[in-house]
């Protein structure tokens, strides 16, 4: 069985919009992630009773005033059926009316599991060959070249070999990306990450450590651009455009810094085509790069919450609990994001400012602490103060542990 805690309840929440007479209650997993966390913050300030799982007492999304009960979990990843059977057992035991995943490998698990969920349990799952197709990336990007969105120039490699012939057809610096960031392996999930190499050697390096197949992708330079947004029975609700000003790794990584735009119509639109002839349904973000002649570059697609889902709430286009109304039958109009608000990854952003001074960089430590506002952090809310200070504290342990 999972193992319940109660945890403080969230203050000065807008009353909540019932089901069936009583609190909705959203089941919302992965509370070790920032995206997840959002996801709390947001529900509760909606007027949901937020449940959180997550795998450890020290994930950041466990200690928020948010959530009125966090529920410990096995490791989808070691065991997809333990994982889906403790997720069942938590959600009626917590008479969960919606069950938001947090991350691919809760995604992956929840949808080969679904069979052994509640019945009452609102997840609004595709079905299970769009989540497979949603998450493989060929797959996307065949499917945004035939809505118009480009593509950067990419190779299937199933080995080392051919991976360094893509790389001269394309030039380098190249990523290099599993096929699927999660993939099903029997009981257990595959989890794998990208890289960005620079030359020959170090893509063999790279390609020994992640291990094929491997796709070679040309890295489009520029900044990256975000498209967010929640799809609900082929119609586009809410959308939230952003540019990211600094990401972390900085060659090739998540937001650091990002800032709300205004969203560009004509993208808007084939990004809509894009989820749309996927056959998904529910929170999504593109990353695409805009390329020296105006098109955009698809280069990621997150059919899930996202890492900086915070800017999204910030902005006046609360992702999550569109979805969420969406899935209990209510409608409020399309909303999008307001332009000119801010993201900060304090993580991140922490580790920029460190590279910056070893590398003697002033300027750029100065632009990572110059103060703006406006400003929504990942972690930091003097409302809900606990998750930061679990974040770094959990982190000063960790690397004092590893010297």
């Amino acid at each position: 069985m999972p193992a319940s805690e109660r945890v403080d309840a969230p203050s000065g929440a807008p009353p909540s919009l019932g089901v069936g007479g009583r609190v909705a209650t959203v089941v919302v997993t992965d509370l070790e992630g920032r995206g997840a966390l959002a996801a709390c913050r947001t529900l509760a300030r909606a007027g949901y009773r937020v449940v959180g799982t997550a795998t450890s007492r020290l994930a950041p999304g466990g200690w928020s005033r948010a959530c009125s009960r966090r529920v410990l979990l096995p490791n989808p990843r070691e065991d997809v059926r333990a994982y889906v059977d403790a997720l069942a057992a938590a959600l009626a035991v917590e008479g969960a009316d919606l069950l938001v995943p947090g991350s691919d490998a809760a995604l992956l698990a929840i949808s080969a599991g679904r069979d052994a969920l509640p019945s009452g349990v609102r997840t609004g799952l595709a079905d299970p060959d769009v989540v497979l197709r949603s998450t493989d990336k060929v797959a996307v990007g065949d499917a945004a070249g035939r809505v118009g969105i480009d593509v950067p120039g990419t190779v299937d490699c199933a080995d080392v070999t051919a991976a360094r012939e893509a790389a001269a057809r394309l030039g380098y610096p190249v990523v290099l990306k599993p096929p699927r960031s999660v993939a099903v392996d029997g009981r257990m999930l595959r989890e794998r990450t990208s890289r960005r190499v620079e030359c020959d050697l170090e893509l063999a390096s790279a390609f020994a450590e992640l291990g094929p197949p491997l796709l070679v992708q040309e890295a489009v330079p520029g900044a990256v651009h975000s498209i967010a947004g929640v799809v609900v029975d082929g119609t586009l609700r809410g959308a939230v455009a952003a540019r990211y000003r600094r990401t972390w790794p900085a060659e090739a990584g998540a937001a650091a810094y990002a800032e709300t735009i205004v969203a560009d119509a004509e993208l808007l639109r084939r990004v809509e085509a894009l989820v749309v002839s996927l056959g998904w349904n529910g929170i999504f973000e593109v990353e695409l790069v805009p390329r020296s002649d105006g098109s955009y570059a698809v280069i990621d697609f997150n059919p899930r919450i996202y890492g900086s889902l915070a800017l999204s709430a910030a902005a006046g286009a609360p992702l999550v609990t569109i979805w969420c109304d969406a899935l209990l039958g209510r409608e409020d109009g399309f909303k999008v994001a307001a332009p000119g608000i801010g993201y900060r990854c304090e993580d991140f952003d922490a580790r920029h400012l460190l590279s910056d001074l070893g590398r003697r960089r002033p300027r750029a430590a100065l632009e990572v602490l110059r103060p703006h506002r406006h400003v929504v952090h990942a972690y930091a809310d003097l409302r809900d103060p606990a998750p930061v200070v679990v974040r770094w504290t959990a982190g000063i342990a960790r690397r004092l542990r590893t010297r």
